[in-house]
């Protein structure tokens, strides 16, 4: 595909995975390690907490929620962490609409005579009006 390209990085959920390690190793060395030792080390091992749970948190972000997203005049395909892929072309949807999720997030749906697939426009820092707009004249589709 030799079109456009976006992967941008989602901060929320960069954070939530970051925390979420976070929480996991400062657990663990409460459990573990003695109190006067914690004491007495109580910068250093949070410091290596801090900076190994952004490393991990990066990872696990990478791998599980990262999305890209590349289109091109012929289709699109998108990429959600290492595994989930998915493709389709342009003229597969005779549709296109902005929607509005309970998270406030936008997304633009495109209907086919099978149902619908959402790009999600604002997890991918797209702004969604414009994307919209481009997404109908990719569709070949009048504005409306």
């Amino acid at each position: 595909m030799n079109g456009r390209v976006l992967s941008r990085v989602h901060k929320a959920s960069l954070a939530r995975a970051s925390v979420a390690v976070f929480v996991l190793e400062a657990t663990l060395v409460f459990l573990l390690i003695p109190l006067p030792t914690f004491q007495g080390f109580a910068v250093p091992i949070i410091g290596f907490n801090l900076v190994t749970s952004l490393a991990l948190g990066w990872a696990i972000y990478r791998y599980v929620s990262h999305l890209e997203f590349s289109y091109d005049g012929q289709g699109f395909k998108i990429k959600k962490g290492r595994r989930q892929v998915t493709s389709h072309s342009w003229s597969e949807f005779s549709r296109a609409s902005l929607v509005r999720s309970e998270a406030l997030e936008f997304s633009v749906r495109l209907y086919s005579d099978g149902g619908f697939f959402e790009i999600p426009a604002s997890r991918l820092k797209l702004d969604p009006f414009k994307f919209r707009f481009e997404v109908l004249e990719l569709l070949g589709a009048p504005k409306s």
